[in-house]
């Protein structure tokens, strides 16, 4: 889909990770959604958005409350990545929104500003969890917020 990484699993530092999940919690802590950043090196479909499903479903996100989990999903050898969001958000945002936030992801992944385009992404897909869905009572965190690491070669 997008020829983007140039090395395995080592696009990010750790304060770049550290960084990202911290802003996952900020972002969490103004919504009721969930997100969750998932790196591999191989994706082992030619379709990116089916292996993006299928790690979504492994996560469990399918699973939340009201249906409002987003997925970065990233798999760095193969250089694709896809963006999916649950039902409710999918509906509430349109297929317009994800074409931008993978558009906008692609330019930072060219330029090697791996970190960068991730946070965007996530801000932008947080403000929009936040206009739709926003924290409702005492806040469940029904997902981790770390970054997952698949399998790399």
């Amino acid at each position: 889909m997008f020829g983007l990484f140039k090395n395995k699993n080592e696009i990010l530092t750790r304060r770049e990770k550290k960084r990202i999940v911290n802003l996952i919690q900020d972002i969490e802590s103004k919504t009721s959604g969930e997100v969750r950043v998932y790196i591999e090196g191989e994706c082992p479909f030619d379709n990116t958005m089916q292996r993006a499903e299928e790690v979504f479903n492994h996560l469990g996100m399918y699973q939340t409350q009201l249906h409002n989990a987003v997925l970065l999903y990233i798999a760095t050898e193969s250089k694709k990545f896809a963006i999916l969001g649950d039902t409710a958000i999918y509906d509430k945002t349109g297929n317009d929104f994800w074409q931008n936030k993978a558009s906008s992801l692609t330019a930072h992944f060219k330029t090697g500003d791996y970190a960068e385009g991730i946070e965007i992404c996530l801000k932008e897909i947080g403000a929009s969890l936040n206009a739709y869905f926003p924290p409702t009572g005492i806040r469940k965190n029904e997902l981790p917020d770390d970054i997952v690491f698949g399998k790399f070669n």
